[in-house]
């Protein structure tokens, strides 16, 4: 995937309960989705697009274990490389 492809998008900000159905309701195509208060990591490449090499991914998912671990954090679902 590119900057310049059609992927898929996320875009997440947290919402008050009780504001939750009206603030979905004034955008139709997105998907009100409830989640447990958490924590992201994520390690962001150099330049836009693919992986080099496994290597690479590799390096990423270990410096994201290694930040949980000084932080005191334990994962608390799969890793995975974008």
């Amino acid at each position: 995937m590119s900057g310049d492809s059609d992927g898929p998008v996320e875009c997440c900000w947290p919402v008050p309960d009780d504001q939750a159905d009206e603030i979905a309701a004034r955008f139709p195509d997105l998907t009100l989705r409830t989640e447990s208060a958490h924590q992201q990591a994520f390690a962001r490449q150099e330049a836009p697009g693919r992986w080099e090499t496994g290597t690479q991914v590799e390096i990423a998912i270990e410096a994201l274990f290694a930040r949980a671990s000084e932080q005191q954090r334990q994962p608390s679902g799969a890793c995975a490389a974008y």
